[in-house]
């Protein structure tokens, strides 16, 4: 079996490379984690202080309208199948935090 790696460039510097820290590149991963594949396939690099990095900035990625939207829409497929991902110690927070504007 031949197995297709696929290299997304989402960042803001797109120089050959994610950059794995910023809102566009978190939110990609996440993304790709809500569907079940791993990041790690598409050009990303996720380790733990990914995680860590996303949930100490989840607030600041996810503050204005646009973006907002899209972290909740991802937070909404995690849930669509919460007992797969209950035991996961990088996604289980993302499970529970309240990410809607004004709530």
């Amino acid at each position: 079996m031949i197995k297709m790696i696929i290299y997304m460039f989402v960042g803001k510097t797109q120089v050959e490379k994610n950059c794995n820290l910023c809102e566009k590149c978190s939110r990609t991963i996440m993304g790709i984690l809500a569907e079940k594949k791993d990041p790690n396939d598409y050009g990303f690099k996720v380790n733990d202080k990914t995680f860590e990095n996303i949930k100490e900035n989840i607030n600041e990625f996810s503050k204005n309208k646009i973006t907002n939207v899209l972290w909740v829409s991802i937070q909404e497929k995690f849930l669509e199948d919460r007992e797969y991902w209950d035991n996961n110690k990088n996604i289980k927070w993302f499970l529970e935090i309240n990410l809607k504007l004004g709530s």
